[in-house]
């Protein structure tokens, strides 16, 4: 008979539901052929439960996950560490509702087994005696002050003629609250026999025993939707989810949960019976259990590590390389050889080696910045090695690469890689000794050799190899192993040797670019390493423009950015144009039809960017817009908003340079004098409290510029033309009638009270002359501060100057135009 030994080993006091599941595994287990054994070291299988930290486990039960923020305490931060090293350390992993699992697979890359916690409704059945209170009551009963007390105090208050029961209460509570205290285990069992309706008002359980009891006594539950309790609990079923959090949705479901608790508590107990009982939860630890042994098996017969080459055109070395890898002195590895396309004789040499490795053949080159990922992540997935190793086909390793490294790895299961120093050979030569490891000094830069030996599992579960282009792609993966969790341990001796061959190599050519290279890993890792400008792009309606506005950003100088596409309701697709990058800088967030304010709000919301730039989908920058605007914000400290001349331009081509004047909050006050295209601290949109909603029609940021003022943030213009701003007759400015204007501009004054109280208008700056060969300038002299057509010429008051051939003036001059 296999066995199975639990930890931690709970005292006989212990609460909670980690020892629940413990004890009524240890009971029932027997009954499906497994012994329970106090011995780990001689035990089939080791099952982990809760917030303890292990050295080796085979399985690993999380019972639930703290909540991260900035007020989450120090002990509970440690506990999700102690966690999450668990996660590394167990071959299977369950998790008590698939609530709790989502909190970590997105993090931790697992796919846990969802099994339930569970109850024995024989310790449920026939309870005699009766809780000595007054009844009928509604109980809430938790050993923690979590969420939802407070809600369960006001319920108490709106319902003064129906009793409560609280284990834990501030003092004082209304007259008919009873509050207990903590009550022993059978004192509970009474309190939850007699109770009219159990309370789970909380946000954070993730899957709470004391509902299922509920259940199984036939008693209706009134739950948030939130946690796990919407997984067991169904809505009008078996009791009442509140999806919105308020005062008088929870009034509505108490008393429906009143007024149908018989047929609420029928429902219930029923749905423990069909998922929560033992007969249904218990089979399913032994699948894992079972799944867990043939594994192992499975494991025995294949090799412990995995070599894997990459190649593309390496004739003259692809050989040194292979038998590198052959000549290894470890008992148990294999080696398999990628080629991506090589036009040289590559595969032929690849292929003489018959079966001694195996090999992969794409085709068609990949590319400079796809190819080796491609090639990394096909072959380490052809892997059976618990431990790989990924080689360049034109660099060797000694015989002991893999003895030195795998001891290190075989002797803790939380690392993620080992590495070496290692030997430079080829055009240069040299020894490079690689420091101790210490993630601090990896997020500023790398480090570890391209060939390392990393685990498998970590390799898999951060999704492997990620682009990044001109051989940064090794340095991403190893800061996103190490970001998360897996740890790294330096083996002193060169084990691997690396071929250097002048001014060729991947190495060599990503010199050039190294701050977009670097710009494109911190996007990976935002929460470590966030970006610096964040570019925000409502998009409605103007997908044909939209790609325009990204391949503007991208080609920015300054390459530290991120962009945030928001989809406010478009009726085109502008998800298909954002994810035809493979760039990790571009996300999209979707939200319902909004307008433009909200659109703009919900993007700088999620922006993770110190600094701001709004661009609209149908203009685009100048490649120097955000180095410009940058070093303008470093020299003021990052305290102001940084605005640039612009160049209007037209669909069928045209253009016209456009000077906007120094900045002036008095003339601000009067007219909008920045475009929407500024640069600012996120602070400031936070002081501020963005982009007001009601300016429906437009002035939007006009206002919003004018809220900067007021705060002191102010404006400095650069002389040069860093933005194009695309005239369209459909534009939102365009469309504003005189009416929505004279509106717009009464929301604006009547936030901004203090400022537009002793306002005067102050004259308007000459604009400077531009010259343009062979045409004559006129400037347009009519109030429309939207962009209007005369004659086929696109002005407002904000860009009132055109440049027209010599027959075209008289008729101009006829329609608010003069000389300029």
């Amino acid at each position: 008979m296999p066995s199975v030994c639990f930890m931690p080993k709970f005292q006989g006091n212990s609460i909670g539901g980690p020892q629940h599941v413990i004890s009524l595994l240890s009971k029932y287990l027997p009954k499906y052929g497994w012994e329970v054994t106090d011995d780990p070291q001689g035990a089939d299988i080791v099952h982990g439960h809760a917030v303890s930290s292990f050295h080796d486990i085979d399985c690993y039960t999380n019972h639930g996950v703290y909540p991260t923020n900035k007020d989450t305490p120090a002990w509970q931060r440690r506990g999700n560490r102690v966690i999450s090293q668990n996660f590394k350390i167990a071959d299977e992993i369950t998790t008590v509702s698939q609530w709790t699992a989502s909190r970590w697979d997105w993090w931790e890359g697992i796919d846990p087994h969802i099994i339930y916690n569970f109850i024995d409704l024989d310790e449920w059945d026939n309870i005699e005696g009766h809780f000595q209170t007054k009844k009928p009551y509604a109980l809430w009963a938790k050993i923690k002050p979590y969420q939802g007390l407070g809600e369960a105090i006001r319920l108490a208050a709106q319902n003064p003629n129906h009793n409560f029961v609280f284990t834990l209460a501030p003092i004082p509570v209304t007259s008919n609250v009873t509050v207990t205290g903590i009550l022993p285990f059978d004192q509970m069992k009474l309190a939850l026999k007699d109770c009219s309706v159990y309370l789970a008002l909380s946000s954070v359980d993730n899957f709470p025993l004391q509902v299922l009891e509920a259940m199984a006594l036939g008693k209706p539950i009134l739950a948030f939707a939130m946690g796990g309790i919407p997984e067991a609990v169904r809505h009008e079923q078996d009791g009442y989810i509140v999806q919105n959090v308020n005062e008088a949705e929870i009034q509505k479901g108490f008393e429906y949960c009143l007024k149908h608790a018989e047929r609420l508590g029928n429902s219930g107990r029923k749905r423990i019976e069909d998922w929560f009982s033992v007969d249904k939860i218990v089979p399913q630890y032994v699948k894992v259990y079972e799944k867990i042994l043939s594994n192992r098996k499975t494991q025995k017969r294949r090799p412990k590590c995995s070599i894997v080459i990459t190649t593309c055109n390496f004739e003259e070395y692809v050989k040194e390389c292979i038998d590198s890898a052959l000549a290894q002195d470890h008992e148990s590895f294999e080696v398999i050889v990628v080629d991506d396309g090589s036009t040289d004789k590559t595969w032929d040499i690849i292929k003489s080696y018959d079966r001694k490795v195996k090999s992969k053949r794409f085709k068609r080159p990949g590319g400079k910045i796809h190819g080796i990922v491609r090639s990394r992540n096909a072959g380490v997935k052809m892997a059976k090695g618990e431990f790989v190793s990924c080689l360049d086909g034109d660099d060797k390793i000694t015989p002991n690469f893999l003895s030195e490294l795998a001891s290190v790895l075989e002797s803790n299961k939380t690392l993620g890689i080992a590495y070496s120093d290692f030997e430079v050979f080829g055009t240069s030569e040299g020894v490079v000794r690689t420091p101790k490891f210490d993630f601090e000094r990896l997020k500023r830069g790398n480090y570890i050799p391209c060939c390392n030996l990393f685990r498998k599992k970590a390799w898999d579960r951060i999704g492997g190899c990620k682009p990044v282009g001109e051989s940064w792609e090794d340095y991403n993966t190893w800061l996103t192993m190490t970001e998360r969790g897996w740890g790294a341990k330096h083996v002193s001796g060169a084990l691997f040797q690396y071929r250097k061959k002048g001014d060729e190599g991947r190495d060599f050519e990503s010199q050039p670019f190294v701050q977009r290279l670097r710009a494109v890993v911190n996007a990976y890792h935002p929460m470590i390493l966030p970006p610096m400008v964040s570019i925000v792009i409502p998009c409605y309606d103007l997908e044909k423009y939209l790609k325009e506005a990204i391949d503007s950003v991208f080609a920015q100088t300054y390459q530290n950015f991120e962009i945030v596409v928001i989809n406010d309701g478009s009726p085109g697709d502008p998800d298909k144009i954002v994810n035809s990058y493979w760039d990790p800088r571009i996300r999209m967030i979707a939200q319902t039809n909004k307008g433009l304010s909200s659109a703009r709000n919900l993007g700088i919301e999620r922006a993770r960017g110190r600094f701001i730039l709004p661009l609209d989908a149908d203009d685009r920058l100048h490649p120097e817009f955000l180095e410009k605007a940058m070093e303008v914000q470093k020299a003021r400290n990052g305290k102001v908003v940084v605005y640039s001349d612009f160049i209007a331009f037209w669909d069928d081509g045209s253009e016209s340079q456009e000077e906007l004047a120094d900045y002036d909050f008095q003339v601000l006050l009067t007219k909008a004098m920045m475009p929407c295209t500024i640069l600012y601290p996120k602070r400031a949109w936070v002081k501020v409290e963005g982009y007001k909603s009601a300016l429906v029609h437009g002035y939007e940021d006009w206002e919003f510029s004018v809220s900067l003022g007021e705060e002191g943030i102010r404006g400095v213009r650069i002389p040069e033309h860093l933005f194009y701003y695309r005239q369209r007759e459909d534009s939102m400015r365009n469309k504003m009638s005189d009416d929505d204007k004279k509106e717009s501009r009464r929301i604006i004054q009547g936030l901004h009270p203090k400022s537009y109280k002793s306002t005067t208008t102050p004259p308007k700056p000459a604009p400077q002359t531009v010259q343009a060969d062979g045409k004559v300038r006129l400037k347009y002299t009519g109030e429309q501060e939207a962009t209007v057509s005369y004659r086929g010429y696109q002005v407002s008051a904000l860009m009132p100057y055109v440049f027209v051939s010599p027959d075209r003036v008289d008729e101009l001059l006829r329609v608010h135009f003069e000389r300029a």
